[in-house]
């Protein structure tokens, strides 16, 4: 039987593969971020260079947001923000976004 001590293991290793990768981090609100992963933790994630954007206040959605990041770049707006991983729906990289 798995416990889930060696779950959340299973989850920083892999995580830990994208260590000085620009990821985008979507969260269960309507702020989503991207920038370089640095660190990951039992109870955070950490980016630097990153943007952090609630997309309520634009005039796009989270898709609509993360496709032009892909294409254009992002802009950061802080040089370090800690993401509680209880918030955290799911992380991609940036590249991997598809642009049709």
């Amino acid at each position: 039987m798995t416990s889930e001590r060696s779950i959340k293991n299973i989850e920083e290793t892999a995580l830990s593969e994208l260590i000085e990768t620009v990821v985008v981090v979507d969260t269960e609100s309507t702020t989503i971020f991207i920038g370089t992963l640095v660190r990951v933790a039992r109870d955070c994630l950490v980016l630097e260079d990153a943007d952090v954007h609630d997309c309520e206040q634009g005039y796009s959605g989270k898709e609509l947001y993360v496709v032009n990041a892909r294409m254009h770049g992002f802009t950061p707006n802080r040089e370090k923000v800690y993401i509680p991983m209880h918030k955290i729906i799911a992380i991609s990289v940036l590249d991997d976004i598809i642009v049709e």
